[in-house]
C-alpha cells in the first residue's frame, strides 16, 4: 500500500519486503565463514551454534544456516525468542546438564544470544569457552568474544543508493 501511495522503502536486515521494497544486509553467509575460518586457523576445534528457535529476524535464519555449512560446527541449542527474557536462565540450565559435552567455541547467533551466552557461561564457570558471533554484545570484551566488524557505514550508503534510485525511477 506505501508502494502505491508512492512511499520510498527499504528494509533494513530484513527480507520481508521483497519484491516490494528494497534490502539492504549484511552477507551473513560470508560472515560467518570469514569468523569460523578464523576461529578454526586460531583455535581449531568443534564449534556450537546457538541461535533462536523462532522470530521473524531474517539474519537468524541466514546465520543458521551458514553455521551448518561449516566444516566442525553444528547446533548447541536453540532458544525460544518468545521466551528471550528467560533465555540467559534458561540456557545456564540447558548448559548445566551438559558441562562436560560443550564445545571449545560457542557462535551466538545475534546481540540478545550474546548476551545470554556470556552470562550463562559465567553462571556455570565456564569462561573458558570462547564465544564467537556476528554482532557485538555487552560484555563481548570482557568475554574475549570474537565479533565481526560490520561496516555500518557501508551498509548506510546502500540504503540511500536505494532510496535514490527509487526517487530517480518513480513507479518503476
Amino acid at each position: 500500500r506505501l508502494r502505491a501511495l508512492g512511499m520510498n522503502m527499504v528494509f533494513f536486515d530484513s527480507d520481508i519486503g521483497l519484491p516490494f521494497a528494497d534490502a539492504v544486509a549484511l552477507d551473513n553467509q560470508k560472515a560467518v565463514h570469514d569468523v569460523c575460518t578464523h576461529i578454526r586457523a586460531n583455535r581449531g576445534g568443534q564449534i556450537g551454534y546457538i541461535g533462536w528457535a523462532d522470530g521473524p529476524r531474517y539474519s537468524r535464519k541466514a546465520r543458521e544456516q551458514a553455521i551448518l555449512e561449516e566444516p566442525g560446527a553444528n547446533i548447541l541449542a536453540r532458544l525460544s525468542w518468545k521466551a528471550r527474557k528467560l533465555a540467559g536462565e534458561l540456557l545456564c540450565e540447558f548448559l548445566r546438564k551438559r558441562v562436560g559435552e560443550l564445545p571449545p567455541v560457542i557462535f551466538y547467533g545475534d546481540r540478545e544470544c550474546g548476551v545470554a551466552v556470556w552470562d550463562a557461561l559465567r553462571e556455570i564457570g565456564r569462561t573458558d569457552i570462547l564465544l564467537a558471533g556476528i554482532d557485538d554484545f555487552p560484555g563481548a570484551k570482557e568475554a574475549h568474544a570474537i565479533v565481526c566488524r560490520q561496516d555500518i557505514r557501508q551498509s548506510v550508503q546502500a540504503i540511500f543508493r536505494c532510496i535514490e534510485f527509487q526517487n530517480e525511477k518513480g513507479a518503476l
